[in-house]
C-alpha cells in the first residue's frame, strides 16, 4: 500500500509540475492539478493538505534536480577556474527548464509562504559554500589570489543572481555561453590593462 501511495504521489507532483509551470501559483486550482492527474480533488487532499503543499513538494523536487545538476557539472571539471563557468552554466540553463523554482526564487508575491524563504535561505547558502569550495581549491592551487574568501563567494553569487532573469530566460545557449564566459573572463583577467 505505502508504495501505491507514493506513485500516486509522484502523480501529482509531477502534474503540479505541469501546471504550476503553465499557471503559475496564484492561478493554479486544485480542480486543474485533479483533473490533470484524473483524479477526484477529495483524493488529492488525501496525499496534500493543500495547494501550497503542492507547491511546496514540486519546488524542493526542482530543487534537488537543480542542486544535483549543479553538483554534477562541477564534479565533471579539473580546474576551479572550469568548476565556476560549469556551475554558473548549468545553473542557469537548469532556471531556464525549472520554471516553477525559478518563480519561487522570484515571485515576490510567494515571499509570504515560509517554506519559500527557507528554500531561498537554504538555496544561498549551498550556492555560497559551493562557490567557497571551488574559491579555496583555486586559492590552494596557487590559481586564484583573494583576500576575503567569505565576501568574494557572497559576490559572485549576488551577481549570478542580478544577471538570473536575463540568463534564465535567455533561449540561444550559444549567447548565453558568450555571456557567461566574459563575465569570467572580467572576473578572472580583471579589467586593468597590465
Amino acid at each position: 500500500m505505502p508504495e501505491m501511495d507514493n506513485e500516486v504521489r509522484n502523480q501529482i507532483i509531477e502534474a503540479g509540475v505541469r501546471i504550476f509551470a503553465r499557471y503559475g501559483y496564484r492561478k493554479t486550482t486544485m480542480d486543474d492539478i485533479a483533473k490533470a492527474t484524473n483524479k477526484a480533488k477529495s483524493s488529492l487532499y488525501h496525499y496534500f493538505s493543500s495547494k501550497e503543499d503542492i507547491f511546496k513538494a514540486v519546488v524542493e523536487k526542482e530543487g534537488n534536480i537543480l542542486t544535483s545538476a549543479v553538483l554534477n557539472a562541477i564534479a565533471k571539471e579539473e580546474l576551479p577556474t572550469d568548476k565556476l563557468r560549469a556551475y554558473v552554466k548549468t545553473r542557469m540553463k537548469a532556471l531556464n527548464r525549472l520554471a516553477n523554482i525559478y518563480n519561487a526564487f522570484q515571485d515576490e508575491y510567494l515571499e509570504n509562504y515560509k517554506f519559500i524563504q527557507n528554500l531561498r535561505s537554504q538555496y544561498d547558502n549551498f550556492e555560497i559554500e559551493t562557490i567557497k569550495k571551488i574559491l579555496k581549491q583555486g586559492i590552494d592551487q596557487g590559481i586564484f589570489e583573494i583576500d576575503d574568501l567569505d565576501l568574494t563567494a557572497f559576490t559572485i553569487v549576488v551577481g549570478m543572481k542580478g544577471l538570473e532573469y536575463y540568463w534564465a530566460t535567455e533561449k540561444d545557449i550559444r549567447r548565453l555561453n558568450r555571456n557567461i564566459d566574459t563575465l569570467f573572463d572580467l572576473l578572472f583577467n580583471g579589467m586593468q590593462k597590465r
